[in-house]
């Protein structure tokens, strides 16, 4: 059997989600941040998922960008999602859209 060849790094972009909690006004949100654009989303939280991560994770694949992996942040509970750069054009659509 021959050895396969190491794979080349793909370039990835990433998506930090962090849960917002409610306040006055505004109930309980989820907050998808584009480092890369500097843009963010905030998307109401739906208890019907068990996490804000599982959510986000749902939201974007509707929007046709699917994670290949995730990381958590030193920053709290804030998770990094991490995509192809070949969902570049799907991920600035579902986050910095208005």
């Amino acid at each position: 059997m021959t050895p396969q060849a190491p794979q080349a790094p793909q370039n990835l972009v990433s998506i930090i989600v962090s849960y917002v909690p409610p306040y006055n006004i505004k109930g309980s949100r989820v907050k998808l941040s584009f480092p890369l654009k500097g843009k963010s989303r905030f998307i109401p939280y739906d208890h019907e998922f068990d996490s804000c991560e599982a959510m986000a994770v749902d939201y974007l694949s509707k929007a046709g960008a699917m994670p290949l992996a995730r990381t958590c942040l030193a920053k709290g509970n804030d998770v990094a999602l991490l995509f192809p750069f070949t969902c570049f054009d799907a991920l600035s659509l579902a986050i910095c859209k208005r």
